[in-house]
């Protein structure tokens, strides 16, 4: 090296990209059916009587304050007193749009209703169950307990 030239900066950049393709996933959600497990005989004689229903709540993309599609199995009211459902509403697709991963990292919730007359809407929870959407591209099928929402004593 000749001492009189001059020196130059040297820089070391690193960079890591990570790719992923964005979808439009269609989420199709047929065949559910509410099993009551309960011991009190009482409460299966009144509630086999009632009519039910689901509500669906999917995300349309990710995060924890995502826009949310929410749809029943009884859009127009309850018909019958049933605890299977072959499809939701009109079965359209809930739509969620994102990468694979976001996918596999988000939910669905399915909140069960029940009320002893169709014609007045005073329909009340009977619980709620998380479903994590991590598998659904490898098994469509999803079994979970509804957890029962206590009440409010203090309220």
């Amino acid at each position: 090296k000749n001492p009189k030239s001059k020196g130059y900066d040297v820089a070391k950049l690193d960079i890591s990209i990570e790719v992923s393709e964005i979808f439009d996933f269609k989420l199709y959600f047929n065949n559910w059916s509410l099993q009551l497990d309960c011991d009190s005989k009482d409460f299966l004689a009144v509630y086999k009587k009632e009519y039910k229903s689901l509500k669906f709540s999917v995300p349309k993309r990710k995060g924890k304050t995502a826009p949310r599609t929410t749809r029943s199995t009884n859009p127009d009211g309850f018909k019958q007193s049933k605890t299977f459902w072959e499809q939701l509403g009109q079965n359209q697709p809930f739509v969620f749009t994102g990468t694979k991963q976001d996918l596999e990292s988000s939910f669905f919730e399915v909140t069960s209703f029940c009320q002893p007359n169709p014609l007045i809407p005073n329909a009340r929870i009977v619980g709620k169950s998380l479903f994590s959407l991590i598998s659904v591209l490898d098994v469509s099928v999803f079994t979970a307990k509804v957890k029962s929402i206590p009440e409010d004593k203090d309220a």
